[in-house]
């Protein structure tokens, strides 16, 4: 089952913040002010989705782009040769995951129908204010947003599922990275760990899996909503439903004007010793318009 667990208030601000969780992920109502070339906005829109093949969901996130500023990933079946497609979902994300193979990559050649992988996405005119962090396994990504007055520290997680004999250690080592990452960061940023979790959290078991993710959830102090399923199950399968959370965080971007995303562009330097200077200026006064410098606006 999927879950977005959170953690807001590390310094104590004066105003608590707060976590509103929505199954159908369709909100729309978000506070911004606009400031000369700045948008600055009050909540950020935190999105969870057990995808399931993401290459099959390019409807699913250009109805979603604007419901939403990070997307949480699960399932994304990608290999690692294959995750630089991430960025080529919808022409105004950028995104970074993880995939199964990522100690081992397998070749383009003859791939196997994939499978598994955690990733993030995120709106690209928040370059700027994104970090992607080298911490967690290959089931656990992670980003650093940075707001206006605090930083938000995102993770993407894909438990592992009862299936392999193996699968309570397995689950129980990625627990336990959580919790490092969780006392590493708690100190300095808020917090929210969004994902499927395989186990119901909400009811306790008693089975060893449940305890161990319910153990974990205490000793960190992480909130949860309940929602209700999050999956349907139909002709043996499992499909998920979307769920977002919408949180207090100022975080400030660039006004639509001045919205351009840095990835994918080169620039060259001009090697001025071997270039014809007369011809150099000749192209420029043919091809370009100059403004008169008494006419720019700074």
């Amino acid at each position: 089952m999927q879950y977005l667990l959170g953690i807001f208030i590390p310094n104590k601000p004066s105003k608590p913040d707060t976590l509103t969780v929505d199954r159908n992920a369709v909100g729309e109502s978000v506070n911004i002010v606009y400031s000369n070339s700045t948008v600055r906005k009050n909540s950020i829109r935190i999105l969870s989705f057990n995808c399931k093949n993401v290459l099959s969901c390019g409807p699913f996130f250009e109805e979603a782009y604007n419901h939403m500023d990070i997307c949480l990933l699960q399932e994304h079946w990608l290999f690692n040769c294959q995750i630089d497609n991430l960025n080529e979902l919808h022409e105004h994300l950028n995104g970074i995951g993880k995939s199964v193979d990522d100690r081992d990559p397998i070749t383009p050649v003859q791939m196997p129908r994939g499978y598994g992988g955690v990733g993030i996405l995120w709106r690209k005119e928040m370059d700027s204010l994104i970090t992607t962090l080298d911490i967690g396994n290959e089931r656990i990504q992670c980003v650093e947003v940075r707001g206006d007055k605090k930083k938000l520290l995102l993770v993407s997680v894909y438990l592992p599922c009862r299936g392999s004999n193996n699968n309570i250690s397995e689950l129980q080592e990625c627990v336990d990275i959580l919790y490092e990452i969780v006392q590493s960061f708690s100190g300095t940023h808020c917090i929210l760990v969004g994902g499927d979790f395989n186990e119901n959290i909400f009811i306790k078991s008693g089975l060893t899996r449940n305890q161990y993710i319910l153990d974990f959830m205490e000793e960190c102090k992480f909130s949860a909503k309940e929602i209700g399923k999050t999956f349907i199950h139909s002709n043996g399968v499992d499909n998920h439903y979307p769920i977002q959370a919408e949180i207090n965080f100022e975080f400030s971007i660039g006004s639509n004007e001045l919205k351009s995303s840095k990835r994918g562009k080169i620039y060259c330097k001009v090697n001025w010793d071997k270039l014809d200077k007369d011809k150099y200026q000749e192209s420029i006064e043919s091809k370009c318009w100059i403004a008169p410098v008494e006419s720019l606006q700074l």
